[in-house]
């Protein structure tokens, strides 16, 4: 249900993108996924650069023309950054932070610069205690749902991911490697991606499509093996994006909260 009223929280003028923020927690000595992605559909890599920076000056990560490069990486990732090039065609460009400390608390920000136009997208990292994760997005885009399991020896043989949406709806299962949607909530029915190439690095996250107004809420990753189990919360946030002509000629987004 839309709130009776909504504010402003971006007046610019539009380019044919969408600026989002996402808000991430971890803990020192785990990993996070810092998600990126991009929503043009006729992506070439020949023509993308993709920058990874944190507290604005500091290199991460530079994806150039489908290519990973470490040149002029900061000492302080080295080692520490794990990116997905088998997703590389279908416009994720997000990256694992591994071994985290509490200097990489920040800002990152993740510019995708093609031929004809360049998207932003800011991640916010909190470092905690506890798990949480906080993702915004818009009615008709994409969003990926981070989870990843932290064990250095994960056996998929041996691990269950369960995605639950709201405590009870069926998102997705992915049991011993294998995806699963017998039990799938018709609500999310071809809406949802996975990553199988990653199973092995212990990422378990999710890409959902076609977003409506009914996929916000919390979203529960409940990783289990033969030993131990782990569970990560993301919120969703949905907003709508409402294009405001304006007397110059020019046009402005408003957005506003469901």
């Amino acid at each position: 249900m839309i709130i009776g009223w909504c504010f402003i929280c971006v007046f610019a003028v539009l380019i044919n993108k969408v600026c989002l923020q996402v808000t991430v927690e971890a803990v020192i000595g785990g990993s996070v996924v810092l998600p990126c992605s991009s929503a043009e559909h006729d992506l070439k890599l020949q023509d993308t650069v993709v920058y990874w920076r944190h507290n604005d000056s500091e290199i991460v990560c530079d994806i150039v023309k489908g290519q990973d490069s470490v040149t002029l990486q900061n000492h302080q990732y080295k080692n520490r950054v794990k990116t997905f090039p088998d997703e590389y065609n279908r416009g994720n460009f997000s990256i694992k932070l591994n071994n985290l400390t509490h200097t990489d608390a920040g800002e990152f920000i993740c510019l995708i610069s093609q031929s004809s136009d360049s998207n932003q997208e800011t991640v916010q990292l909190i470092i905690k205690v506890c798990l949480q994760v906080t993702v915004e997005a818009v009615i008709g885009g994409s969003v990926v749902l981070p989870c990843s399991s932290t064990k250095p020896d994960l056996k998929l043989q041996d691990t269950d991911v369960h995605w639950r949406h709201n405590d009870s709806r069926i998102v997705y299962d992915i049991a011993k490697g294998q995806d699963s949607v017998m039990l799938q909530d018709q609500q999310y029915e071809n809406r949802v991606k996975t990553f199988p190439d990653e199973y092995n690095k212990g990422n378990f996250s999710i890409k959902l499509i076609n977003l409506t107004h009914t996929d916000a809420g919390e979203f529960i990753c409940l990783i289990t093996d033969s030993s131990d189990s782990n569970q990560e919360t993301v919120q969703l946030i949905i907003k709508v994006l409402t294009v405001i002509s304006t007397s110059n000629g020019n046009n402005c987004i408003t957005v506003c909260l469901l």
